[in-house]
């Protein structure tokens, strides 16, 4: 048996303090949420816990295409990690399983299977700029370049360059660090 935990949105977080909407907001809210949860799961035997999500392949996607419109360093274009810890808790740990699997793949698989699920309705409005990256930006890239799976390839290999280039750099400094 698997235990279900249900949590409904409101204007105040943890504090008691009145805030109104936003993605920022409603992410922090969601992870201290988890974050809460897996700590009373886990408690009392000093036991670590995984909080697993469902992103997948295009959210990665649009993290990417986020950065790049942010004006991010060349060393940080990259998608979302699979694995990462929580940094005022090491106990605390994210993994993000499905980062290889598309939007379509898991929305085939559910259909194949009969499977109901439940699409936030803010995704499709574009008030939201990752909205906007995924409803607009993400098909218009596609058409430009000859399609979905040309634009992949581009993304991971503009990711895959900065992951190079970061290491490289790390390395070096590193090294000079140890020399000096």
């Amino acid at each position: 048996e698997v235990p279900f935990h249900s949590y409904k949105w409101g204007d105040t977080v943890s504090d008691g303090e009145l805030r109104s909407f936003s993605q920022e907001v409603a992410r922090d809210w969601r992870r201290t949420k988890l974050t809460d949860l897996l700590k009373n799961l886990t408690k009392g035997d000093g036991r670590r816990g995984t909080i697993l999500t469902a992103h997948h392949k295009d959210d990665s996607n649009e993290t990417i295409l986020l950065k790049l419109l942010r004006g991010t360093h060349i060393t940080n274009l990259s998608g979302m990690e699979p694995f990462t810890k929580l940094s005022s808790d090491a106990n605390v740990s994210f993994a993000r399983p499905m980062l290889d699997v598309t939007k379509n793949d898991v929305i085939q698989y559910l259909e194949s299977h009969s499977i109901a699920w439940r699409e936030d309705e803010s995704n499709s409005s574009n008030k939201y700029k990752r909205n906007q990256v995924r409803n607009e930006l993400m098909p218009m890239l596609s058409e430009i370049v000859g399609g979905e799976e040309i634009l992949q390839k581009r993304l991971d290999n503009l990711a895959e360059q900065s992951q190079e280039i970061k290491e490289d750099l790390d390395f070096r400094a590193m090294e000079y660090l140890e020399e000096n």
